[in-house]
């Protein structure tokens, strides 16, 4: 599932007094960010925590890395509308978290695009 999220910043510029009314300039800022949320289950079905999950952009190389819970749930953030990205599970040299030994299908191509 993809959620787009929207934040609207805006900034004073400059502030002139040019006689007797003030002129302020502002920028407005719209960022768009979107998210991607998925799980990863066993064969079995059962949820597995603590596996790395990455999503690659196809054209640039640029990645964002999420980590499942204990519901084998991720979330990863800051994906680019318009860009194709390679998702796939990750394994990590840090005991801490899990062990993959293999995954299929080794990764999914997703497009993220607003519509």
């Amino acid at each position: 599932m993809l959620v787009l999220e929207n934040y609207y910043c805006e900034y004073a510029l400059l502030s002139l007094n040019c006689g007797c009314w003030p002129i302020l300039l502002y920028l407005t800022l719209i960022i768009f960010q979107c998210s991607g949320m998925g799980s990863v289950t066993l064969l079995t079905g059962h949820p597995k925590e603590g596996v790395f999950v990455e999503a690659r952009s196809e054209s640039t190389g640029f990645y964002e890395e999420a980590t499942t819970d204990a519901f084998g749930r991720f979330c990863l953030r800051g994906l680019v509308p318009g860009s194709t990205y390679s998702i796939r599970v990750v394994a990590k040299d840090n005991l801490q978290f899990a062990v993959v030994e293999r995954a299929s299908p080794k990764y999914l191509s997703v497009n993220v695009s607003l519509t």
